[in-house]
């Protein structure tokens, strides 16, 4: 495949509730007590990346008050993507995997945050991006 229009592209990217049974989009991050940290990871799909290429996916969370809350990066190397979650055709590959940042701390009350997946590769060409939102707040069962 040689239009640019559809390599190394994020196919999809939202957030996933690391504690919970059912780890499915989890927008709304609920806590029953404070001090609590996070427990969000992202589901995300990395269509038509070229073989034999390592790329970058920068995540970095921004809060609701502007601070960046995490802001890392994750290598993926796609000759060792797992097997299991990989289509490979014409010199590309798609698969399937999950990026767990570190925890960061939830202040009392609602929060909103925004979350950015940035996909670049080793020359620095950002090839790109996507954004999802979520959401921490008291657990409204528990009220």
């Amino acid at each position: 495949m040689n239009n640019m229009n559809f390599i190394n592209k994020i196919g999809s990217f939202y957030p996933i509730n690391l504690v919970a049974n059912n780890s499915h989009n989890a927008f709304y991050i609920n806590y029953e007590t404070l001090p609590n940290t996070s427990a969000i990871g992202f589901y995300m799909v990395l269509a038509g990346l070229q073989i034999h290429k390592v790329f970058t996916v920068n995540l970095i969370i921004t809060a609701d008050d502007n601070r960046i809350v995490v802001n890392t990066k994750n290598t993926v190397v796609t000759d060792e993507l797992p097997e299991d979650n990989l289509i490979k055709e014409k010199g590309l590959t798609s698969g399937t995997f999950s990026i767990s940042p570190k925890p960061f701390d939830i202040p009392d009350g609602v929060h909103t945050y925004l979350a950015t997946a940035i996909l670049e590769d080793t020359d620095g060409n950002i090839w790109d991006n996507a954004t999802t939102w979520f959401v921490t707040r008291p657990d409204p069962s528990k009220n």
